[in-house]
């Protein structure tokens, strides 16, 4: 596929998307210059092949090729008595801290004492505490906000689009799918930074 024509596709494509994910590796991209040139650089050019099969990925860069094969493919099976997991290795070391219970994120909100295998997980716990929405609806004179996409995708469904709670569902009833919008049009996503919000308490 050509530049031009990959442009043409996600012109049509993803016009109205907030971010572009990559289909083929999900990074994320905020404008189509970026995800083209991604797109062309490490997915459509290049002499590096995965040879894992199901896969094609195809890198300009050897690096980019280790890089995706440890993400994606290379697995380590868990060396805990009775854990049977083989995980990426870029799983591996927060699967590891959970077996250990190796919890070095404190949360330091008053009377809390809570504490977290990694700052992520530290993050989405302090959002309880203030509150914070990190998902709101885009729809018109909707107030709607939640924590979790799937939620907010699930409301735009029945409450907007009156489509039954699940797909599944929409086609047991014959609803074509297509004659809907993307819900995902419809999802703001807010990009705060927890830290600053919670150091200012």
């Amino acid at each position: 596929m050509s530049m031009t024509k990959l442009n043409r596709h996600l012109k049509m494509e993803h016009l109205n998307d907030e971010y572009l994910t990559c289909k083929s590796c999900s990074k994320k991209f905020r404008n189509r210059k970026a995800i083209s040139k991604h797109i062309y650089l490490l997915h459509e050019s290049g002499d590096y092949h995965c040879d894992q099969n199901g896969c094609d990925f195809f890198t300009t860069y050897r690096g980019n090729l280790i890089t995706h094969k440890q993400s994606k493919h290379l697995r380590k099976k868990c060396e805990f008595n009775g854990c049977d997991r083989y995980l990426t290795l870029t799983y591996y070391p927060r699967h590891i801290r959970l077996h250990q219970n190796v919890r070095s994120y404190h949360c330091s909100w008053p009377e809390c004492g809570k504490s977290f295998i990694d700052n992520t997980s530290l993050k989405d716990h302090i959002r309880v505490h203030l509150n914070f929405k990190r998902f709101r609806c885009k729809w018109p004179d909707c107030h709607y906000a939640c924590e979790q996409k799937t939620n907010l995708i699930t409301h735009i469904r029945i409450r907007h689009f009156k489509l039954p709670h699940t797909k599944k569902r929409q086609q047991e009833l014959n609803i074509p799918m297509d004659t809907f919008p993307n819900p995902n049009d419809y999802v703001e996503t807010i990009n705060e930074d927890i830290s600053l919000s919670y150091n200012n308490i």
